[in-house]
């Protein structure tokens, strides 16, 4: 196989022609045959398996399209996510429905909240359980 820069194309290409071998039993006539490209087959998967465990055991398998490194972000900016598209009443209804639990309503909700009233205040921390046991 080749470098850890081209392991993602390594994978894709023996997943592909392991796909194409697969075809190829099922089209096969001769036991022989049949034998030969399942056997094939087994090394092709098992080595695509092998290479899929190393590029997750890896960092250097955060790359993009082009080979290049990518890096994982410092800090996730969170926004609030628009609503598309109007619900429909029938929507709506089946919301409030599946929103009754164990006697007590959940209404849905509703993106009216203001992204400040989920922020931390300064010097203030997120929520840890701390088990006392």
């Amino acid at each position: 196989m080749g470098s850890s820069a081209t392991s993602q194309e390594d994978l894709s290409l023996l997943v592909g022609s392991s796909e194409l071998l697969m075809k190829a039993l099922q089209s096969a006539a001769d036991k022989g045959d049949k034998i030969r490209l399942k056997k094939k087959c087994e090394v092709l998967l098992r080595r695509a398996e092998s290479l899929k465990a190393t590029l997750k055991s890896s960092p250097t398998h955060l790359r993009g399209e082009d080979g290049s490194q990518m890096r994982p972000a410092a800090k996730v900016e969170t926004e609030m996510p628009s609503q598309v598209s109007q619900l429909s009443t029938r929507e709506q209804v089946i919301l409030l429905r599946s929103s009754k639990v164990n006697g007590f309503t959940f209404p849905p909700w509703q993106p009216t909240a203001d992204h400040i009233d989920f922020a931390l205040s300064s010097g203030e921390e997120r929520f840890r359980y701390v088990d006392e046991a």
